[in-house]
């Protein structure tokens, strides 16, 4: 039988308790479906001419047609056009032996391993006391479940935070996915749908929401773009017939604010950056890594340990770092001259305060090695240098003086 390539029929294997007997569960595993098609998809965008996808689903009275959202998320992430067509099918599972889920939490956090969700998970513990955390594990990704486990065990559980672990296909060979927000956000939003929770918490930092290219062939993430989680948010009622409150409570602040206004910052070393996600340490110099470096330096926060130091060390790459600072140096000196594609985000969202603080903390950090006689690279002194030339020293004091304070407030209002 030939193989349509231009049509992705998928398979579907969740690993969760399904129960057909309960109309709840099957809303459930159709946003889970759902959402695990998107995310597999893309893995096979590269390879195939796909025109059309199809949703399994285990009853077709979706309120309202998602055929025009999942156009518009794939639309806006990958500059493509394909079709969706709903495809009913049989319940797949045998009956589990697990017990149902109960329904005993308010509010459910996304939870990584990273700096942001452990800021994240840690501080709305304070907001919510019926606050359960869900873990997205991807099945090669055996380095960060290890992390998340021990991160659970240390200080979760000490904190009277049960962490739930979804299992989730395979990252890829890449190691990287675009729609690994929507992945994480609908899959969470199936399984909130059978704990009784209406709130979903996605703690990332605001630089990393609204995260604006530095140059115009730059790739950008949009695991937690704005776009990305609207979207989102359109779809999950009409699976769920339930409404979800995505909550951003991040959205403003820096990473260096959210290292600031952490709890337990001694574990924080514990948490996991890097892109590189398969080998669970921290490579240094990718984006993730620089940026995260910087924020705890500015903050003055013990940090995770890196392979390679491109602030210091001439010889590791630094790209993204001279990048980074870079684009900084243009937020603090010559913001109304730079390109449209740096402020096109900040402009549409009225992020210039932000990313000027984000722009601060990267120099405020340079600043602290530089008073500590650190032997910074020719690069990195140059474009301080230039800077503090321009702005002065004493902002820079400033900046690192309000971090350690760290009398920053998380929004948990509704998106």
């Amino acid at each position: 039988m030939k193989v349509n390539k231009n049509v992705y029929d998928p398979k579907i294997s969740i690993d969760y308790p399904f129960f057909k007997d309960d109309i709840n569960n099957l809303r459930s595993f159709n946003a889970m479906s759902i959402a695990t098609t998107i995310f597999n998809f893309e893995k096979k965008m590269g390879r195939d001419m796909i025109k059309e996808v199809y949703l399994r689903i285990l009853e077709t009275g979706l309120k309202g047609d998602i055929n025009d959202d999942l156009i518009d998320l794939i639309s806006f992430t990958f500059f493509e056009y394909v079709k969706f067509k709903l495809k009913p099918t049989e319940f797949p599972f045998k009956e589990p032996k697990k017990d149902k889920p109960k329904e005993e939490y308010d509010a459910v956090c996304l939870f990584s391993g990273g700096i942001d969700s452990y800021s994240g998970i840690l501080n709305s513990k304070k907001h919510f006391n019926n606050l359960q955390g869900v873990f997205i594990a991807h099945t090669d990704q055996k380095k960060i479940i290890k992390i998340v486990k021990d991160l659970s065990e240390e200080v979760l559980e000490q904190k009277g935070i049960d962490l739930f672990k979804l299992n989730a296909p395979s990252m890829g060979k890449g190691g990287y996915s675009q729609t690994r927000g929507f992945l994480y956000m609908l899959s969470a939003a199936g399984h909130m749908n059978l704990v009784g929770a209406d709130k979903l918490i996605v703690s990332e930092c605001g630089p990393t929401m609204y995260q604006p290219q530095f140059g115009p062939a730059d790739s950008v993430t949009l695991t937690s773009n704005p776009v990305v989680i609207d979207i989102t948010k359109k779809i999950i009622p009409k699976i769920l017939k339930k409404n979800i409150k995505i909550i951003t409570p991040f959205e403003d602040l820096t990473k260096a604010e959210v290292m600031a206004i952490s709890p337990l910052k001694g574990n924080l070393e514990l948490t996991h950056s890097c892109i590189t996600q398969r080998f669970g340490d921290h490579c240094g110099v990718c984006y993730g890594c620089v940026v995260r470096r910087l924020g705890g330096i500015a903050a003055g926060i013990k940090d995770a340990s890196y392979r390679k130091n491109p602030i210091l060390d001439k010889n590791a790459n630094s790209e993204n770092l001279h990048s980074l600072l870079i684009f900084s140096q243009d937020i603090l000196l010559d913001f109304e001259g730079m390109e449209y594609y740096q402020r096109k985000n900040i402009d549409a969202y009225q992020k210039e305060d932000l990313f000027t603080r984000f722009a601060l903390d990267n120099f405020a950090a340079i600043h602290r090695l530089i008073k500590d006689n650190k032997d910074v690279t020719k690069v990195v002194r140059i474009l301080y240098s230039e800077t503090v030339k321009e702005i002065g020293a004493k902002k820079l004091d400033e900046r690192i003086e309000a971090l350690e304070n760290g009398n920053f407030t998380p929004n948990y209002s509704e998106f």
